[in-house]
Order: structure tokens, then C-alpha cells, then sequence
């Protein structure tokens, strides 16, 4: 058989879904540059990114976790956080819904 000589540079990931594979994929190959696996959930959660932020001293805009698929908590998160209109809604993680 012949053999090839490869080095991986990095690993680009071709959709949403696939974000955090590649993470895990670079790090096993051993790649210098990768981002750090035990910060990859607060990278992707919306939440904990703001959580981490918030943590390191950083202002960040107010914000809920919502957890009523049909949208029952947005009315008493708004009334709690003392929000004004508009407001926005978004997926915890990823680019929109599916």
C-alpha cells in the first residue's frame, strides 16, 4: 500500500450541528489551536455564555431561561426582569428552531 504523509491543520465545520464534533475532533488530533472542551457548553448556550461572562465581571443584558415549549413562562420572565417591548426570543443554543 502506499502511504501519505497528512497534517491536519484544523477542522471546519460544515453546519450548525456539527460545532461541537469538531471541537472534539481537533483536540484528539492534537491540533496547537482548538477552542477549550470545558468551555465548549457555555460557547454554544446562550445562557451560560452570558452566566460566564457575567462571572468574569462584564456586563451582559438581561436575560431568562424559558423552558415552556409554547411560550407560557415569556410573560411572567418579561413582568420579573422588568422589561420594556420589544423583546427577543431565542433558541438556547444554535441559530433558530428546527
Amino acid at each position: 500500500e502506499h502511504q501519505q504523509n497528512l497534517r491536519f491543520l484544523g477542522v471546519i465545520p460544515l453546519r450548525e450541528k456539527a460545532v461541537d464534533i469538531s471541537d472534539i475532533l481537533v483536540a484528539l488530533l492534537g491540533l496547537r489551536v482548538h477552542n477549550d472542551l470545558g468551555l465548549a457548553s457555555n460557547r454554544r448556550d446562550k445562557a451560560l455564555m452570558k452566566y460566564a461572562v457575567a462571572t468574569a465581571g462584564l456586563r451582559v443584558a438581561k436575560y431568562a431561561r424559558l423552558t415552556d415549549p409554547k411560550g407560557g413562562d415569556v410573560k411572567k420572565a418579561i413582568e420579573e426582569l422588568e422589561l420594556d417591548f420589544p423583546v427577543v426570543v431565542k433558541t438556547p443554543r444554535g441559530m433558530g428552531t428546527q
